[in-house]
C-alpha cells in the first residue's frame, strides 16, 4: 500500500466515515433502548402482589384467613349474566350462614398482566339478589373475587373466562390455580 492509498482511508474525521456508523449505530441503539426500558420499568411499576400476599425476600406467601372465614360461614355464590339493553345484567345469588346480608358486594376481576386492567364491580342488593349493570366486554381467563367491602373478613373466588357462561360458582377455595 502506498502513501497515496493510505490517505484515502484517513481522509477526514472518523464520524464522516461509513464504517464508523456501521459499528457505532447498533451500540448506540442498544444503550438508548436499554436506558429507556430501565426508566419505564422504574416509573411504570404496578406491583402485582395483591393485599393477601406478602413478599418475604424472594418468597411470596399467601394468607388464607378470609377463605377460612368464608368456609366456616359456608358462603358461596352463583353468578349469571344476561343481556340488558346495550350492556349486561350481572346477578349474584349469595348463600351462606350470614347474620345480615351486606347491602353491597364488590366483585373484582383481576388481570394477570397489569393492575390497571383490573375491573371492580359494585353489586347492589335487590330483592335478595345482588345485581349490577355492566358493559359487554371479552376478557381472557381471569381470577374473580367477591368480598363484602365493609367487613372484608371473608372472600369467595373463582377462575373463569369473562363474560361468564351459564351459572358460575364462587367458593372460598379455587380448585385450579
Amino acid at each position: 500500500m502506498t502513501i497515496q492509498q493510505n490517505d484515502q482511508f484517513n481522509s477526514g474525521p472518523a464520524y464522516k466515515q461509513p464504517w464508523f456508523w456501521l459499528i457505532m449505530a447498533p451500540l448506540m441503539t442498544t444503550i438508548l433502548v436499554g436506558t429507556s426500558m430501565l426508566v419505564y420499568s422504574i416509573f411504570a411499576y404496578d406491583g402485582r402482589t395483591v393485599d393477601r400476599y406478602t413478599k418475604d425476600g424472594f418468597n411470596v406467601t399467601k394468607s388464607f384467613e378470609r377463605e377460612q372465614k368464608a368456609q366456616s360461614l359456608q358462603i358461596k355464590a352463583n353468578a349469571t349474566i344476561s343481556d340488558y339493553g346495550n350492556g349486561s345484567l350481572l346477578t349474584v345469588d349469595l348463600m351462606g350462614v350470614l347474620e345480615n346480608k351486606p347491602v353491597i358486594l364488590l366483585l373484582t376481576i383481576y388481570s394477570p398482566a397489569s393492575k390497571i386492567q383490573d375491573v371492580k364491580i359494585e353489586l347492589m342488593l335487590v330483592d335478595g339478589m345482588y345485581q349490577a349493570i355492566i358493559e359487554k366486554q371479552e376478557l381472557s381467563k381471569r381470577t374473580m373475587q367477591i368480598i363484602d367491602p365493609t367487613d372484608k373478613t371473608w372472600l369467595i373466588q373463582t377462575k373463569q373466562s369473562w363474560p361468564l357462561t351459564g351459572a358460575t360458582l364462587f367458593t372460598p377455595y379455587m380448585s385450579v390455580y
